[in-house]
């Protein structure tokens, strides 16, 4: 794994990305570059709605809570004091999605 958080301006973090087998990501900026190279993508959301935001591929797995928090499904902003959205998200979801699309990519 890369962490490179502020290492990339916006077309070096798309050659960057190009390269990856896979990236996991949060609802952001960078995960629309990484569909914007074909990238597969595990992507994590919380408050935001993956219907209204994206992402818009077949290369991607969204990870939501378990059971899913509908409280804030209308837009982007918490409208909860406790973060259930992301409180609830784990590793574990997010480790097997990965290991799927890994999968699935290497078929």
């Amino acid at each position: 794994p890369v962490v490179a958080t502020g290492c990339f301006r916006i077309g070096e973090l798309a050659a960057a990305m190009r390269r990856c087998s896979l990236i996991i990501t949060n609802d952001s900026g960078p995960m629309h570059v990484a569909i914007s190279q074909k990238v597969p993508i595990v992507a994590m959301y919380g408050p935001s709605s993956p219907k209204l935001y994206g992402p818009y591929t077949k290369d991607a797995t969204i990870v939501t809570a378990l059971p899913p928090c509908p409280g804030c499904a209308g837009g982007m902003k918490h409208k909860c004091d406790d973060m259930q959205c992301m409180t609830r998200l784990t590793v574990e979801q997010v480790v097997q999605a990965a290991e799927q699309m890994l999968e699935q990519k290497e078929k």
